[in-house]
């Protein structure tokens, strides 16, 4: 005689008041930054769904899982360049998926990156220091497929 073994799985929510879960990759360097961010979009339609801490992992994860939106830090510690490395992981993502919305946030409020990055590709530019809700916010519109460098 055969066991089967069966549970039963959570009933969904489908009602207008359901959210839909906003799947994000998080790309960032620094765990501590990675674990903020959790808290940050803790009660949030918004899940993240991956993290990456490394340019190969990027690149795989983009390519094999489904995801909405990306978060990604620019300002990765630079290599032999002067270029932070972060506009060679955008510059990726832009070639594997050019659909997938980008949001940039980073501690640099430099023009110069954030001109980079609109040129690169990016759906919008997030300093690092404001508000949360701020971040939250872009995210949602990325996702939504709106054009946050207006918003500047």
């Amino acid at each position: 005689m055969q066991t089967v073994m069966s549970r039963t799985l959570p009933k969904i929510e489908t009602t207008e008041a359901a959210k839909v879960a906003i799947r994000v990759l998080v790309v960032d360097d620094h765990d501590l930054v990675r674990q903020g961010l959790r808290y940050v979009f803790h009660n949030t339609e918004i899940e993240i769904t991956a993290e990456a801490s490394d340019e190969a992992s990027v690149i795989r994860l983009v390519e094999e899982q489904p995801m909405d939106v990306v978060l990604l830090d620019i300002g990765w510690p630079e290599g032999k360049t002067t270029t932070p490395r972060g506009f060679d992981i955008l510059r990726a993502i832009r070639s594997i998926k050019p659909e997938l919305p980008v949001v940039i946030y980073s501690m640099h409020d430099r023009e110069s990156y954030k001109s980079r990055c609109r040129d690169g590709g990016a759906s919008g530019y997030v300093v690092k220091g404001t508000p949360n809700t701020t971040l939250v916010e872009a995210v949602r519109k990325a996702y939504e497929g709106e054009n946050l460098w207006d918003e500047e």
